[in-house]
């Protein structure tokens, strides 16, 4: 029996990492949301459902199975079906305070000082080694994976990483206090049920919960829980497929590039020039012979682990080995997810971060309790100064308000572009992207000049325009039809510095 005064420690400086990593996240944010990735899509899911819209967007990403014809003639709105309901509908209730997109920095400020806090707390002792310094590691440990490159950037962006991974860690301890306490199974299965609601990727790890309370407790207390786990994702993929969501099965390549995003991404959890996103854009040479063996030891840990696992052994310690498990199927659902379902997706460091975060936690809460103080003091401060690199963080300056596009865009009502994200973050203005010659998500054709030639008059109808900024999905096939639309007199061409408008005139509607 631990006693209270063992806990203490662990308790109070949890409290402590979390309130002054809350207040350093708080300050690397204050400027505002930046504009990153699928920020965009989020805010306005979460703007839609906060107003009492529903679960709907104004924003039709890149990649929408909906048509630009479907969302204009719907008057720019259309279900949120692109990404799963868990993260937009808890942001929702904070909106309505901070509006949509500083909930979303609110919610993943408070989910990285919850995660710091709970890798302080860590699972229950079983060593008697509850004291100060092994809290102090914790906290230290917890604090380098929030300023991690790519934790910062989902952190700045307010994406839903951040909560997703407390969640992981959350049904990691629950695990593993569960040894202890048998009754805590279920609060880890239920927890991986929320992380699935968050990002469909994480809803397989509810099986490795699942297994463990079946051998602890028998199929007939495990399988409630487990289909009370599994509804809420599963109803988010049943409502999704039901009204319009574009994901099929289809078999797709992984490719050379994929192999070393895959491989850059796992050596940016220990490395910091690997660990940011810039790779991601600027794509990716071939990486070092020793950052393959990085990937090879995760490997074969994985394939350890997952072993030990299915068979009931325990061939690594309890932490590394579930957490291990846990990684491993974060990345066979990410590539198995490449592989039959999603051909945007890529194995690069955002994507792959909650599986570094689940496995650097796992080893880190073995090391801590095991090993004295100053050893595990000297390899948690050489992890973060080769993997985080703390005098690299910094503000997010102001990001200019881009004038020419608020300008461009004037009292139009609904906007098709190609950067809609843009349009809808600067200005709310329902928005999706031009029509491109094949569908990004299924790679289905598309009959591009019939929908450019509709958009017109639908335009027309809704006092919308057509803005092009140069956004990464500038199409030179479409503005040779828009060019072709302003000589015909159904458009007419306005220029605001590098931004151009194209406002219809309802000729021949």
């Amino acid at each position: 029996m631990i006693s209270p005064g063992a806990i203490s420690p662990r308790v109070v400086l949890s409290c402590i990492a979390a309130t002054f990593m809350a207040f350093v996240l708080f300050v690397l944010v204050r400027n505002g949301p930046v504009q990153f990735l699928d920020a965009g899509s989020y805010a306005a899911g979460i703007d839609a459902i906060s107003h009492g819209r529903g679960l709907t967007t104004a924003l039709a990403p890149s990649f929408s199975n909906f048509s630009v014809i479907d969302f204009a003639t719907r008057r720019g709105s259309i279900p949120f079906v692109d990404f799963p309901l868990g993260y937009p509908l808890l942001a929702a209730l904070p909106a309505v305070a901070f509006g949509a997109r500083h909930a979303m920095v609110v919610v993943a400020v408070l989910s990285s000082a919850a995660l710091v806090a709970l890798v302080t707390l860590g699972p229950r002792p079983t060593r008697g080694s509850a004291n100060a310094g092994t809290a102090l590691n914790r906290a230290l440990l917890g604090g380098g994976l929030v300023c991690l490159p790519m934790f910062q950037a989902v952190t700045r962006a307010g994406l839903s990483e951040p909560l997703f991974c407390l969640l992981l860690v959350g049904m990691l301890k629950m695990l593993l206090d569960s040894e202890q306490h048998p009754q805590r199974a279920k609060w880890a299965l239920l927890a991986a049920g929320l992380a699935g609601a968050v990002r469909f990727v994480g809803l397989p790890v509810v099986a490795l919960p699942a297994l463990l309370m079946w051998r602890q407790q028998g199929w007939r207390r495990a399988l409630p829980w487990t289909i009370a786990s599994l509804t809420p994702a599963t109803v988010n993929v049943l409502w999704a497929g039901a009204v319009g969501s574009g994901h099929v099965a289809g078999w797709r390549d992984i490719s050379r590039t994929d192999i070393r995003f895959l491989v850059h991404s796992i050596t940016g959890w220990v490395y910091h020039p690997y660990g940011v996103f810039d790779l991601l854009l600027a794509g990716t040479g071939r990486p070092p012979i020793w950052a393959y063996a990085v990937v090879l030891a995760v490997a074969a840990g994985v394939a350890v682990a997952a072993v030990s696992v299915v068979l009931g052994r325990r061939w690594l310690p309890r932490p590394i080995e579930l957490a291990l498990v846990v990684s491993g199927i974060l990345t066979v659902g990410l590539l198995g997810g490449m592989l039959l379902f999603d051909s945007l997706v890529a194995p690069d460091n955002r994507l792959m971060l909650p599986s570094g975060v689940i496995t650097i936690v796992g080893i880190g809460w073995w090391a801590t309790e095991r090993f004295v103080v100053p050893a595990n003091t000297v390899a948690i401060v050489s992890w973060v100064v080769l993997a985080v690199a703390p005098w690299k963080l910094g503000v997010t300056p102001p990001s200019a308000r881009d004038a020419l596009l608020i300008q461009a865009v004037g009292q139009a009502r609904t906007v098709i572009s190609d950067n809609a994200d843009s349009v809808w973050w600067q200005t709310g203005v329902p928005a999706a992207y031009l029509p491109m010659p094949t569908r990004l998500l299924t790679g289905a054709a598309v009959d591009q000049q019939s929908e450019i030639d509709a958009l017109p008059c639908l335009l027309a109808k809704q006092q919308g325009a057509i803005v092009l900024v140069g956004g990464p999905f500038v199409d030179s096939s479409a503005e040779t039809l828009l060019a072709e639309l302003v000589k015909n007199g159904a458009l007419i061409h306005d220029a605001f510095g590098t931004v151009q408008r194209f406002t219809p005139t309802g000729a021949g509607c």
